[in-house]
């Protein structure tokens, strides 16, 4: 994409809420390891998939996390 398209501001906020709910995933793992293992495993699959098809600016459908909404709260 290039440096000064009109989609960046939109795909930077979507990859924000990506790495988002990547790190309330993550996050889950010192919890409760069993449960968010495979959930990690899904999300980051559902990620890869969608990248190698270009739909980069729709690598989760929406993710929305309880993190990214504090992190944008605090700002």
């Amino acid at each position: 994409m290039p440096r000064f398209s009109h989609r960046r501001k939109a795909l930077d906020e979507h990859a924000r809420q990506v790495v988002a709910a990547l790190r309330s995933k993550e996050a889950r793992l010192d919890v409760d390891r069993r449960a968010a293992l495979p959930q990690l495993a899904d999300m980051l699959l559902t990620i890869a998939e969608r990248y190698c098809q270009a739909r980069v600016g729709a690598l989760l459908e929406k993710p929305t996390s309880k993190a990214y909404r504090l992190a944008q709260t605090a700002k």
